[in-house]
């Protein structure tokens, strides 16, 4: 896949499948967890929203007892509702978001598995044409988190000059990775701008349409993450 290709696929699991082995495991265990954000209504068991903000952490390095723990609750809720399903009864979890959680927490983690969890269960009484606009929808919705989260870097480097990472940078990249609104990548622009930042791809970026979640490339460099 090349790079202009990368940009107008329309195929979020051929995309990981062409960048994969250049991308590390922190971007696909945040990306993983992008996509359970994604669908953040329907993970209602509070056990499964804590393994996912136990993953987010450990992906940054941090809190492995936590990881540990949440990969082992994810697992008995998985075990508990498949016993529920083979006993005919139900335990109130959509299949769905519980494997997408499952993928997140997973010690080796499969980013082409957990694309498809944006696509909700089969719906009642819903029309072949309205499944495939749903389906539609959910891939664009991958793509835009894939772009998002790696932009040009599997195909090339960006240059991003240490002098730009401002003490205003720095605290705007920061305020939204911990808070996970992206609200303010129009102001980090203007910060990257007025600190010297001539990058097209960079600024175009922060003042692009998003969506922007936890592992934007731009707020990575600016922080410094891999």
């Amino acid at each position: 896949m090349t790079e202009e290709e990368w940009w107008s696929s329309e195929n979020p699991l051929m995309m990981i499948r062409a960048v994969r082995d250049r991308v590390g495991t922190r971007k696909w265990r945040l990306f993983c967890c992008a996509v359970c954000r994604a669908i953040w209504d329907r993970v209602t068991d509070e056990r499964l929203r804590g393994a996912v903000e136990a993953a987010e952490q450990f992906a940054d390095g941090h809190g492995e007892t936590e990881f540990d723990s949440a990969c082992a609750s994810a697992s008995f809720i998985h075990r508990e509702y498949e016993a529920a399903r083979t006993c005919g009864e139900s335990v109130g979890l959509n299949f769905f978001p519980m494997v997408a959680v499952l993928h997140a927490v997973a010690r080796v983690v499969h980013p082409t598995a957990a694309i498809g969890f944006m696509r909700e269960e089969p719906r009642p009484g819903e029309t072949t044409e309205e499944r495939d606009a749903r389906y539609a929808r959910a891939r664009l919705k991958n793509r835009a988190l894939l772009h998002d989260m790696l932009g040009p870097l599997p195909f090339r480097p960006v240059a991003f000059s240490p002098e730009w990472r401002t003490p205003t940078a720095v605290a705007l990249a920061r305020g939204m990775y911990d808070s996970r609104d992206f609200g303010a990548m129009p102001i980090l622009a203007d910060a990257l701008q007025d600190a010297g930042c001539d990058s097209g791809n960079v600024l175009e970026h922060c003042r692009g349409p998003g969506p922007h979640v936890r592992g934007c490339w731009v707020v990575d460099l600016v922080l410094g993450k891999e």
